[in-house]
This record gives structure tokens, C-alpha cells and sequence, in this order.
């Protein structure tokens, strides 16, 4: 297939910077690409306005079919997914068969392409941007449910083929040059991809490639009045995609005790301490390491 219509997507989240600044800096600058129509959206102007994460709901987790679909919601982000739904889908069949949403972290990161569905494309995508960034991270989160019907919540999963980008660490409401940089030349490898692949000059890729597959969500411990009574070890910070092993410390106590990590399979955590998840109680996911073929159709 020929892709020829592509969205680039900045400020889901209104207190990620770079995505806002790249919008506003590419839209001029890179108007169009060797014949692919662009579009350059600022996706929760809002939050962007007042340098928040989201205003009612986490915009970013507001496109399953069944959110798209509720007419009787009144909440500020709700209602923005059913706009940009409009706008580059509507899901299932959507007018722009490409989507970039740029995001920043305050996770340590790097840069990490993660998916939003598993396919041919997607996965000829990660494998050129390894080949261009060799310390590329590559990070899966399935369905929450095992249902047939169930879907991805995300801006991306309005398309089948796009890159939801990640980029950190980086404190929520700054510019940083190495991240915005970084972030840019990720999005111009992968208009470069596409226009290879409509060409079908891509090069030869590998028969596999390693990504970690999310498996499970890890709470802060929480007091009964629900407040946080342990913090990220020191040893644990900025470890993201670094192995995790029975013994390991994974949190310190308010009265000063080692809580370590008990699992029996090593493991590889991910978004570690990040700021936005805070409200949650969240502390980091784990993940594993797999091989998944290149050669899907």
C-alpha cells in the first residue's frame, strides 16, 4: 500500500512542549514532503493553553470506539477525540493514513517508539529508525482487555500505521534543545521511511526485532488514607529498559526500610517515576523482552 496523507500531532498533552513547538516550527518549515500531504495539528489546545496535562480526562486515553461513540459526554477531552476523530478518521477508516503524535516523559526514557498496534509497516518503521538511532527503544502495550471487540484508547489508534513517539527525561513545561532536536529528526527519518516505502525502495531489514511487551502496572505503597509511603529507590531511577532482578530495590520507605523487587523472572521496567501518572499512585510498568517477526503481511 501507498501512504499519502500523514498527521503530525503536538500538545495531546498540554504541558509537553516539544510536540507544541515542533507543530508550530515544522508547519513552516516543512509545509510538505516529497509529495505526501502533511497536517500539522495541535491536539488539546486547551491544556496547552494553560500548561496542563489535560483539563477533565487524559485526552490520550480518550478514542476507543466506545468513548468516540458516547454523545452524552460533557468532558472537555472526551469531546476533543470525537473532533480529531473527525478530523484525520474516523477510526477503522481513517481520511490520514499516517499519524506522528510527538510526546515527552519525565521518564528516562530515551527515545521510544511505541506501538499502538503490531503490523508489517509499524515494524519496517521501528526497524529503519533503529538503523538511524541505535539506542531506539521499542515498547508494546496490548489491549487492556482480551476481548475480541476491545480496542486501543489512543490518538494514534485512529490509524493503523503511525508513530507515537516518546522522548525523555524531560521536566513537563520546558524546552529542551537535545529533545526537541532529537524529536525532529525522528520525525523527518520517518517521513523518509514513508517515502521509500511508497517507492518501494526500502532496504533490507532483519528477520526479527527484540521490543518490550508490557505486563503489568506497579502501585506506589499507599498508607490507608492513600498517601505515598515509599519513593523510587535510588538505584531504580532512570533504569528504564534496564533488566530487573528478583533482590533488586525498587522503593524506599518513610521510615527508612529497602523494599525490593520479588519477582522470580527478570524484568524490564518502564516510565519510571513519571510525573503525570503521579495521580494515580502508578510507579512504573514492567515489561519483557521479545522477538517478534518483521515478516507480518
Amino acid at each position: 500500500m501507498k501512504i499519502n496523507k500523514v498527521a503530525i500531532v503536538g500538545g495531546t498533552h498540554g504541558n509537553e512542549n516539544t510536540g507544541v513547538f515542533l507543530v508550530n516550527k515544522l508547519k513552516n518549515a516543512l509545509p510538505e514532503y516529497k509529495g505526501l500531504k502533511l497536517k500539522y495539528l495541535l491536539a488539546n489546545p486547551m491544556a496547552i493553553k494553560n500548561t496542563r496535562r489535560f483539563m477533565d480526562h487524559d485526552l490520550n486515553r480518550s478514542f476507543g470506539i466506545k468513548e468516540l461513540q458516547n454523545i452524552e459526554s460533557s468532558e472537555y477531552e472526551f469531546n476533543r477525540a470525537k473532533v480529531i476523530n473527525y478530523e484525520l478518521g474516523p477510526k477503522g477508516n481513517p481520511k490520514y493514513d499516517f499519524i506522528i503524535d510527538m510526546h515527552t516523559t519525565t521518564s528516562n526514557m530515551g527515545v521510544t517508539f511505541i506501538f499502538s498496534e503490531i503490523n508489517k509497516i509499524n515494524l519496517q518503521l521501528a526497524c529503519y529508525l533503529s538503523e538511524k538511532n541505535d539506542s531506539l527503544n521499542l515498547y508494546y502495550h496490548p489491549p487492556e482487555s482480551k476481548d475480541v471487540d476491545s480496542d486501543q484508547p489512543y490518538l494514534n489508534s485512529i490509524s493503523t500505521f503511525g508513530l507515537p513517539l516518546e522522548v525523555g527525561p524531560v521536566p513537563n513545561g520546558l524546552l529542551r534543545h537535545d529533545v526537541i532536536e532529537i524529536t525532529e529528526k525522528t520525525v523527518r527519518d520517518t517521513l523518509e521511511f514513508i517515502t521509500l516505502l511508497n517507492n518501494d525502495s526500502l532496504p533490507d531489514f532483519p528477520d526479527s526485532l527484540e521490543i518490550f511487551q508490557y505486563i503489568e502496572t506497579i502501585l506506589f505503597p499507599c498508607d490507608d488514607d492513600g498517601n505515598i509511603t515509599a519513593y523510587i529507590h535510588k538505584d531504580l531511577q532512570d533504569k528504564d529498559f534496564c533488566q530487573l532482578k528478583q533482590g533488586d530495590p525498587i522503593f524506599y520507605t518513610v521510615d527508612n526500610k529497602t523494599i525490593y523487587f520479588e519477582n522470580e523472572f527478570p524484568m524490564y521496567p518502564v516510565f519510571v517515576n513519571e510525573a503525570a501518572y503521579y495521580y494515580q499512585d502508578i510507579a512504573f510498568s514492567l515489561s519483557k523482552k521479545i522477538s517478534i517477526s518483521t515478516h507480518l503481511t
